[in-house]
């Protein structure tokens, strides 16, 4: 087909040429691109080479530039780490994980005293390894250890921890890192609004992991006998908090209006 393809465009080139009636030179130098171009495809060409689809560019997380500003905040700009990092950030969209963390282990090994680099490499090692593995927490303690009162380490540490699935052990580092935070850091407000989000999370997955609810067919049963039973939740609630048939002592512990039976009065 390739071939077919390549002798129409040819059969086409000349017969415009000829048909516009252009100067031999002219047309002696398109014969030439056009025998150019065939042997090119003669010696390379591949007709039947399966087509593939080509893969799409990775777009920029938006995530990742609002850390790469971050980072920036924390350590400042134009420092010397900052080729180690942009080296870094390349390989990392590009899902090379394992390449990042080389690369920052390269800045730490030619500045061993640098507190970025040391965050940097403990943070893409976690990456790399999926997990808080033993040479990332070493990493992170070298980077504590440089420096205890700033809030990179601990804000990166946390986020490692989060992206591991250790979401209890992040919550620690996060309110540290605004411990020692300025006040007036433009950080600081980023650091708030995810441990917010974490803490809702965590109590969203509490709540679906243990979930006090009866099932339809229990619920319905209830109410349609009524005679001073009461649900799961609200049994609980008068059990532990209430003497028995109390209401004054129910309501004031949070159980709802109706959810204790009134006591029946001995008439005999």
């Amino acid at each position: 087909m390739g071939w077919f393809a390549l002798a129409a465009i040819a059969a086409v080139s000349l017969g415009l040429m000829l048909l516009l009636r252009l100067p031999k030179t002219v047309v002696g130098f398109a014969g030439a691109a056009l025998m150019l171009g065939a042997t090119g495809y003669a010696l390379q060409g591949q007709p039947t080479l399966p087509a593939s689809p080509a893969n799409p560019e990775k777009p920029v997380d938006v995530a990742d530039e609002e850390l790469v500003k971050m980072r920036q905040q924390m350590f400042g700009r134009f420092q010397y780490s900052d080729s180690y990092f942009f080296i870094a950030d390349a390989l990392s969209r590009s899902g090379d994980e394992r390449a990042a963390a080389q690369a920052m282990l390269g800045g730490v090994r030619s500045a061993p005293d640098s507190l970025p680099l040391w965050t940097g490499f403990a943070f893409a090692t976690a990456g790399a390894d999926g997990a808080m593995s033993p040479t990332a927490r070493m990493a992170f303690r070298r980077a504590h250890m440089l420096n205890p009162e700033h809030p990179g380490p601990y804000f990166y540490e946390g986020l490692a921890q989060i992206r591991a699935g250790n979401l209890a052990a992040a919550r620690p580092l996060w309110i540290q890192a605004l411990r020692v935070s300025p006040r007036n850091a433009p950080w600081r407000e980023n650091i708030a609004l995810r441990l917010v989000l974490l803490d809702r999370f965590v109590a969203m997955q509490a709540s679906a992991a243990f979930p006090v609810r009866l099932p339809a067919s229990r619920r319905s049963g209830l109410a349609r006998r009524g005679a001073g039973r009461c649900s799961l939740a609200t049994a609980r609630c008068a059990a532990r908090r209430a003497a028995p048939g109390s209401r004054a002592a129910a309501r004031r512990r949070g159980c709802p209006r109706g959810s204790v039976p009134t006591p029946r009065r001995n008439r005999g």
